[in-house]
């Protein structure tokens, strides 16, 4: 194929897949929040992310405050008309008892069918059972009593206008609990509790929101222009995360990108090389983009931040193909083992797909897409590239040690394997923030009823279930406790007080006697008398029941406003108790702490993905012994196995602890150290080096997941250190080269069966090495070249045939014949005759095509004793001219 067709077939690619980018990102939600890398299957999650995405997460805690002193009200005021008068502001209320102005007038209006089964509890026990005989006379006597005792106390003055409607006092009853629900701020600061309209992951609950506060600020500076504020919500922490990652992304893809296309430029002299390289990176970043918002309508900022170490593995099919000619393996055997490892590298991606996260498997469908682009791009690229030189030809070159080098080191390295914990922690996965954590933790304390208690949620598969586990909590637990069952009654609990109260038709009777009998006038409770005919008439249905817990969950302020939750699918109510209070351990009750109930899901989806990357790994070994066989495929597999439990053991004796992002990190790096290592094996296989490419494609490799390696996200963190740690331990391997790659001794058969020599006449014993351009051989004596001189230029010419046997290796059979001119040879007689054998050099100065070939060699003794120096070409029959 030629330039102009390939790079015509690349325009058209990158082009359809810019179209698809624009067409399918404005589409895409992108997502900062920590419950959303999450799955829906346990209740703990299940009740997280309803918190966020509910009332809780619209609500912002603002503090008012005045270096002069004292806050004045109609600051205030004009703050709070600013806000509510805003469209991204729900409502807003001065935080404390004022805010629960709305909520009382809405339980007063129930308080009847809502307040009386409590009532009842608290002064006629026994009202439940249907042998009790509780007279009505005892009730309206009763009542009357306790309303001559509240009206000689001094709280009578504040609910003097509600008695007429209220003769059982239910709302005074209820304002004690009003006071456990609040907290007054101590000095002259002013909290305020602000609801926002719109969820604080959208872009309509972030910047709207903050632009009002800030034009809600400026209007009540002008009138005390010593006022200061602060805010602090969820909204906040999910935009500056946002804001802090999106900006950690385009710094790590850039200095990705500079580092690999730095390192390119720096081996490699070639621009088009280069150019080339560049297109298969682009081509891969958009496949994996393009993909993963077709798949995922959400996507989570984190999974990208993973996914930018995609940059420094598709870099590698690049080198590795498009560097073709540099490479010391035959074409067919490194494209062999590019296809295989990077099937490899995709099979580590793609069993992401079966993991329980969300983002995990996001970042699977992201990277292996972008690895299978990648590798077709490479594929393409190079299929008619010529030779590349590289400036610096950086090969691994192993090294030898002794056979009993590998036993001690794992000796030494197991007892690493048994000092390592596993530790799960939802922290892991978010963006440090501690300058607005403290600020939260500070306005919570001060604005919270909370601060100091244990909270705990009763959940259940709706509102009326929900509401029997908390009346047993609360029966069950040894202190008192603050919720909302003071005001909701159980659903049974009302429908029985409302028969109990229906049945006793005289009751108003009796109590306007008993009433007018201790000196008061009936008149005055003629409200009470028109809202307690509607009350026994009115049967307490589901619907109804529902309908009104809903309404009053949504009415609850700030911080109360997950006191009690009515959802579709779960539904709970919030129980707040002091220290060290003994709770019995009931199902359905949780003790809310977002952090461990988080860690706990972690833990268990840790030991899902240990389960889908022993399935991968299975798959993925089987893929390689049928791939290279046995023998050659356990080699590599062992090399890279070996490189894990050295890189374990390692950070067992650092004292290190693995959670859920090391195993991630080490499926990644088995599959991408599987890739040098077949590299490996095929080089020792071939008695090569390693190729220049395994060399750059290493630093590349390091450089991104170093990059990664200093993100602030401590599980972006762990997990590049994890690949990285792995990695060298498999080039560390690798180059120390035991005990898998021991160099293998022997004449090498597979080029010197196809010299066109007789057996006797061939004098090259062993090939030390070969490459495209050099070929290194030890000869011994021939009976056909009894002249030392022609003896030692007849080495250096079936060096040279063991070359061409080598790059052409395609080839079949051995030659016929073979034409050999010497230009220039040069004896050192001193030094002749010398004992064999020899040791030889050639070195090709002309590419190797059919037609006549130019080298030039050397032979010298075993101690380095120069004997030879010729200028020789070898003329190279084509097809055509055979026959």
């Amino acid at each position: 194929m030629t330039n102009k067709a390939q790079f015509s077939i690349v325009a058209l690619v990158l082009g359809g897949l810019l179209l698809l980018l624009c067409l399918t990102i404005p589409k895409t939600h992108f997502s900062t929040s920590v419950i959303d890398l999450l799955p829906m299957d346990t209740p703990e999650v299940d009740i997280l992310r309803e918190m966020a995405d509910l009332e809780q997460g619209k609500q912002i805690t603002v503090r008012l405050y005045s270096d002069s002193g004292s806050v004045d009200s109609d600051v205030v005021d004009a703050f709070l008309s600013q806000l509510q008068a805003s469209e991204a502001i729900d409502d807003a209320w001065i935080a404390g008892e004022d805010a629960l102005l709305d909520v009382g007038a809405y339980v007063f209006e129930r308080r009847l069918s809502w307040l009386l089964p409590q009532w009842l509890d608290l002064n006629f026990p026994e009202w439940r059972d249907a042998d009790s005989a509780i007279a009505t006379g005892d009730i309206t006597a009763h009542v009357v009593d306790e309303l001559d005792r509240f009206l000689q106390s001094p709280e009578s003055i504040y609910l003097s206008d509600t008695i007429g409607s209220d003769p059982f006092l239910l709302l005074a009853h209820s304002l004690e609990s009003v006071s456990l629900f609040t907290s007054e701020s101590e000095g002259d600061d002013v909290f305020l509790w602000v609801k926002q309209t719109h969820s604080p992951f959208s872009d309509l609950g972030q910047e709207p929101v903050f632009q009002a506060l800030d034009e809600a600020f400026k209007i009540a500076q002008g009138l005390q222009p010593e006022l200061r504020f602060e805010y602090s919500g969820i909204s906040r922490f999910a935009n500056e995360s946002k804001v802090s990652i999106k900006k950690e992304i385009q710094l790590l893809n850039l200095f990705g990108l500079l580092f690999v296309f730095a390192i390119s430029a720096f081996f490699v002299q070639d621009l088009r090389a280069i150019i080339r390289i560049v297109f298969v990176v682009i081509a891969a970043l958009l496949t994996a983009v393009v993909t993963v918002v077709i798949v995922f309508p959400a996507v989570h900022i984190i999974a990208l931040v993973i996914g930018s170490i995609l940059t420094g593995i598709a870099v590698d099919y690049g080198f590795h193909l498009i560097l073709k000619e540099k490479q010391c393996l035959p074409r067919r055997t490194v494209i062999k083992a590019v296809v295989t490892g990077a099937l490899s590298s995709s099979m580590g991606f793609v069993v992401l797909l079966w993991a329980p996260l969300p983002f995990l498997q996001q970042v699977g469908v992201f990277v292996s897409s972008g690895l299978f682009a990648a590798l077709l791009m490479a594929l393409l690229l190079s299929s008619s590239q010529q030779s590349t030189r590289l400036k610096y030809e950086c090969r691994i070159s192993p090294f030898r040690l002794p056979w009993w080098t590998g036993p001690t080191a794992c000796l030494l390295l197991l007892p690493g394997l048994f000092q390592l914990q596993w530790k799960d922690s939802i922290t892991d996965l978010e963006y440090p923030l501690p300058e607005l954590k403290a600020l939260e933790t500070r306005l919570r304390e001060d604005s919270s009823p909370l601060t100091g208690s244990r909270v705990y949620l009763v959940h259940a598969e709706d509102i009326f279930a929900a509401r029997i586990k908390l009346a047993e909590l609360v029966k069950g637990a040894e202190q008192d406790s603050v919720n909302a069952g003071g005001w909701v009654p159980v659903f049974t609990d009302a429908q029985q007080a409302q028969v109990f109260f229906s049945q006793r038709d005289d009751l108003v009777e009796r109590l306007s006697r008993e009433l007018e009998q201790r000196g008061y006038r009936f008149s005055v409770f003629a409200p009470f008398v028109d809202d307690w005919s509607t009350y026994v008439s009115t049967p307490v249905t589901v619907a109804d029941y529902k309908a009104q817990v809903d309404d009053f969950a949504n009415r609850l302020p700030g911080p109360l406003s997950n006191f009690v939750h009515s959802g579709t699918e779960i539904a709970w109510y919030m129980a707040v108790l002091p220290e060290g209070a003994v709770v019995p351990e009931t199902p359905g009750v949780l003790l809310l702490d977002q952090g461990d109930m988080l860690s706990e899901a972690f833990s268990e989806y840790r030991h899902h993905m240990l389960y889908f990357a022993g399935v991968g790994l299975l798959l993925l070994i089987l893929g390689v012994l049928i791939s290279y066989g046995l023998v050659r495929g356990a080699f590599s597999l062992a090399i890279t196995m070996c490189a894990v439990l050295a890189a374990v053991g390692v950070g067992g004796y650092l004292g290190g602890e693995l959670g859920l992002f090391h195993l991630v990190g080490g499926l990644v790096a088995f599959c991408i150290s599987l890739d040098y290592a077949l590299f490996a094996v095929e080089s020792h296989w071939n008695q090569h080096r390693l190729p220049a490419s395994i060399t750059i494609s290493a630093l590349t490799t390091g450089a991104v997941f170093g990059l990664l390696a200093l993100s602030h996200i401590p599980a972006v963190s762990q997990f590049a250190v994890t690949v990285l740690l792995l990695i060298s331990m498999t080039l560390l391997l690798i180059a120390a080269g035991w005990p898998l790659l021991k160099r293998r001794d022997g004449l090498t058969d597979r080029y010197l069966k196809r010299l066109p020599h007789g057996e006797a006449a061939v004098m090259v014993e062993r090939i030390d090495s070969v490459d495209e351009k050099t070929i290194q051989t030890r000869c011994i004596a021939s009976q056909s070249a009894p002249v030392v001189g022609e003896a030692l230029v007849e080495a250096m010419a079936q060096s040279a045939a063991a070359w061409l046997a080598y790059v052409k290796e395609a080839e079949e059979g051995p030659r016929s014949g073979m034409l050999v001119l010497v230009q220039n040879c040069d004896l050192n007689e001193r030094a002749l005759p010398a004992v064999m054998p020899y040791q030889t050099e050639v070195v090709a100065l002309s590419e190797a095509q059919d037609g006549l070939i130019f080298f030039e060699g050397k032979c010298q003794t075993v101690a380095g004793i120069l004997l030879c120096e010729a200028r020789f070409s070898v003329y190279v029959e084509g097809e055509e001219s055979a026959t």
